[in-house]
């Protein structure tokens, strides 16, 4: 990308940083309620989703994205998301399948989270919501997931197996995801709910599925996701 087309990129990606600051400000200000949780998270996605593909177009990828369905390297990262996702997944969950795919998720997240999967550990497990190799909430995948991307396959298996750091990926998502996810804390932070704007998501997405009431008990502001927080993640996981 030159610097003109890098100029105008930047400049949109602040814009929607400000913009999504503003719509989570005003969506978890005074008088939040679960609607406007899930209302907020649901918009979240779809402003990602328009803004990339119209984007992208514009300034394509130097060679195809090499992600196809089947592809999971990415879903064995720890990464982080925000509450108003989690808690939208978790709806999703709930009513969307069958009671005994419900209970064996609850499983896998519990099974997940005591075993304390470090940073350093190669090859890690892969995402709790993963089964047969397909996503149980695809279309409400947080923005993180949306976001990666890798123009060789050959270097998302080496990064697996701790051979590699990074990938070649094409830049828009991601930066994207940032200015999304950043605006969004941002917001957050503007309505005292900073602290659950990035969150380990399969410890947060246990506490939401296992807490009775839990989005009804968050938006009046009690510390439902207080017992999930790892500091080891929260410094250095994957997020930007």
């Amino acid at each position: 990308m030159d610097d003109d087309k890098d100029a105008v990129v930047e400049a949109f990606i602040d814009d929607l940083h400000d913009k999504v600051r503003e719509m989570a400000a005003g969506y978890l200000g005074l008088g939040r309620n679960p609607v406007k949780v899930i209302t907020l998270a649901r918009n979240l996605l779809k402003i990602f989703d328009v803004t990339e593909e119209k984007t992208s177009g514009l300034f394509p990828p130097s060679e195809p994205v090499a992600c196809e369905k089947g592809c999971v390297f990415c879903c064995h990262l720890l990464f982080l998301a925000d509450a108003p996702t989690v808690f939208l997944i978790a709806d999703e969950i709930e009513h969307n399948h069958p009671a005994a795919a419900v209970e064996g998720l609850k499983a896998r997240l519990k099974a997940f989270t005591e075993a304390n999967y470090g940073l350093d550990m190669v090859p890690r497990p892969p995402c709790p919501l993963l089964v047969d190799d397909l996503c149980m909430v695809y279309e409400a995948r947080p923005l993180v997931c949306r976001a990666q991307n890798s123009l060789a396959v050959s270097q998302c298996e080496e990064k697996y197996h701790a051979k590699r750091q990074l990938v070649v990926a094409h830049d828009i998502p991601l930066r994207i995801w940032t200015a999304i996810s950043e605006g969004l804390g941002a917001g957050m932070a503007e309505t005292g709910l900073g602290g659950d704007a990035n969150l380990e998501f399969s410890s947060a997405l246990g506490a939401a599925l296992e807490t009775p009431g839990a989005i009804q008990r968050w938006t009046k502001g009690e510390p439902v996701f207080a017992s999930t927080m790892r500091e080891d993640i929260l410094a250095t996981a994957f997020k930007h």
